[in-house]
């Protein structure tokens, strides 16, 4: 296993893991996502799709400056990936936080309690899908953050998040002299 920091947050990598292969780019895609997120009234997040963390450990870290109770819940489907973002988020000090090996839809789409405030999402290329869409607008969070390296299968996504408008958006150039991006968004309910 590996460590990596990213903005004084440690990740772990293990062998056949997903992990941005860009660090500089995912650096600052990381440390976007706290700016956007640390001045939002946020109590309880959850992080679908969250890989080894690297969201979901940011925005937490940024938030429990103001709200030490912070939660968060961080839902990935790769059992490995569970571990190293357990890892790190013991050696972050954060105390309210529960990773699941779990089918991330399948998770939000059972759950009929205990809303966030804040839900990340940052599926593989097909995107998170009409059911999971569906489901966030009627579940309306206060805020969706969305990072998505394929544009089109986001776009087909927030079409269907029609309880949201869009606060912010940026282009990061992951995969330099490639076709290949990674965009993050900030969405705000109406």
């Amino acid at each position: 296993m590996l460590e990596e920091r990213f903005n004084r947050i440690p990740l772990f990598i293990r062998p056949q893991g997903f992990f941005q292969t860009n660090p500089q780019v995912a650096e600052g895609l990381y440390g976007t996502a706290q700016q956007w997120v640390k001045d939002l009234p946020v109590n309880k997040l959850w992080d679908l799709f969250c890989g080894v963390g690297g969201f979901g450990l940011h925005c937490a870290k940024a938030l429990q400056e103001k709200n030490p109770d912070i939660e968060l819940t961080g839902i990935e489907i790769a059992p490995s990936a569970i571990y190293c973002a357990g890892l790190s988020a013991q050696k972050c000090g954060l105390k309210k936080v529960n990773f699941q090996s779990l089918d991330a839809a399948n998770f939000a789409l059972n759950q009929d309690e205990n809303k966030p405030d804040l839900v990340i999402v940052n599926p593989p290329r097909r995107g998170i899908g009409k059911p999971l869409a569906q489901f966030l607008n009627q579940m309306q969070p206060q805020f969706i953050l969305y990072s998505s390296c394929n544009a089109i299968s986001m776009t087909k996504d927030l079409l269907e998040l029609t309880h949201y408008q869009l606060q912010k958006i940026q282009l990061f150039d992951m995969f330099p002299h490639t076709s290949h991006y990674e965009v993050l968004t900030l969405l705000i309910k109406r």
